[in-house]
């Protein structure tokens, strides 16, 4: 099935935030792992395929991910309180980008 297109502008906003955030919040003492959707060689109909993304810490261990779908998991203590402060401004964006496509 094909993303509807209000659901699409949401998806394309936090696909180009994620980064964007992360360069204003975390690169100093954390990496970002950007891992781009799997190509398939006989490509049938349906959603965009979109990257997802790692947050790493100085050691490689994985802190948190988040995907342009909305979905976004934090897994130590330590990076919390930054994750929900991305998660929040990820979320206003998308909510942008659906007023801005609904012409309100």
């Amino acid at each position: 099935m094909v993303e509807p297109p209000r659901l699409q502008a949401q998806f394309d906003a936090r696909q180009k935030i994620i980064p964007i955030l992360f360069e204003k919040y975390c690169k100093e003492n954390y990496k970002l792992e950007i891992i781009p959707p799997k190509k398939e060689k006989d490509p049938k109909p349906g959603p965009i395929a979109r990257p997802t993304f790692r947050v790493l810490d100085s050691s490689g261990e994985l802190v948190a991910f988040f995907n342009p779908w909305g979905n976004a998991e934090c897994y130590k203590d330590k990076f919390k309180e930054l994750y929900e402060k991305l998660v929040r401004e990820i979320e206003k964006t998308a909510k942008d980008a659906l007023r801005d496509f609904e012409g309100y």
